[in-house]
């Protein structure tokens, strides 16, 4: 493969990686929040950016595996990724097909089970082919007819893919956020907060997965954002004020932090009530 048309692949595939890392946080806001409208306009997008990344690195439908196999060697992608799955996407890309199968195939009564979050287990009464979007938050798994599939499963290889584009691609971790390249998703490892900043005050969609993030820096969510399962002690906890400005402070905005330790770093805690 030519090294342009090369490096030009690898920058579309660091794209469709972050695309998925943004909707998966969207995807668990809107979960947090009860919202299900807003959780499948996450999942729907994330499994499609997941399919994406497949047919830039096998071709559609797995033609062009041959011609690719260079693009899959720089990124040490396997044939067993779970971002070689492509037929989840194919319920919601032909979607119309689905309900005509649904129309034809079903017995009477009719009806559809769609745009639901339950367990599986609940879903074993209903024909098969009137099961239609059901997220089980127990397993992370969405299903689709008989059809399940690992959403976490594909962040998590997604998010390993875009250190690996990033790192054949040399991105350098200081170049404004503005830049196309910029680093925003980071999965393992030391980050240090100050090398981000690049002489702001604040960090705009970050995705930070089982990292540990090194201060000093005291971290204030200014919009938005989904934390959990980080290891944070009262003695971390910094009470604010809302109305005043702290000199200092990191604002967060629209960030992802899971799964994280801190080293040196304080989080604002709003007045209680708020």
């Amino acid at each position: 493969m030519d090294p342009e048309l090369l490096e030009r692949f690898q920058e579309e595939v660091l794209t469709q990686c972050d695309y998925i890392a943004l909707h998966y946080a969207n995807a668990g806001i809107a979960f947090d929040r009860k919202q299900v409208a807003a959780l499948w306009s996450s999942l729907e997008p994330m499994i499609s950016a997941g399919a994406n990344v497949a047919k830039l690195l096998w071709g559609p439908g797995g033609r062009l595996a041959d011609e690719r196999a260079p693009l899959r060697e720089t990124l040490d992608v396997a044939d067993d990724s779970p971002l070689h799955e492509v037929t989840f996407r194919n319920h919601f890309e032909h979607i119309d097909n689905r309900i005509d199968r649904w129309w034809t195939e079903s017995t009477l009564p009719r009806a559809i089970l769609d745009m639901n979050v339950m367990p599986e287990a609940m879903l074993q009464r209903w024909q098969k082919v009137s099961i239609f979007r059901n997220y089980d938050p127990q397993t992370g798994n969405v299903y689709f007819w008989s059809d399940a599939f690992a959403i976490h499963e594909l962040a998590s290889a997604a998010a390993d893919l875009a250190v690996k584009a990033r790192a054949a691609l040399s991105v350098d971790l200081q170049q404004p956020p503005n830049s196309v390249t910029y680093a925003r998703t980071f999965t393992g490892g030391d980050v240090r907060i100050s090398d981000l900043l690049n002489g702001e005050h604040q960090l705009s969609g970050f995705t930070f997965d089982s990292c540990r993030l090194i201060g000093p820096a005291v971290l204030i969510t200014v919009e938005g954002g989904y934390y959990q399962d980080n290891e944070i002690t009262d003695e971390m906890l910094w009470q604010i004020e809302r109305e005043k400005s702290y000199l200092g402070s990191v604002g967060l905005v629209n960030c992802t932090i899971v799964r994280c330790s801190f080293v040196n770093v304080g989080w604002a805690k709003p007045p209680p009530g708020e």
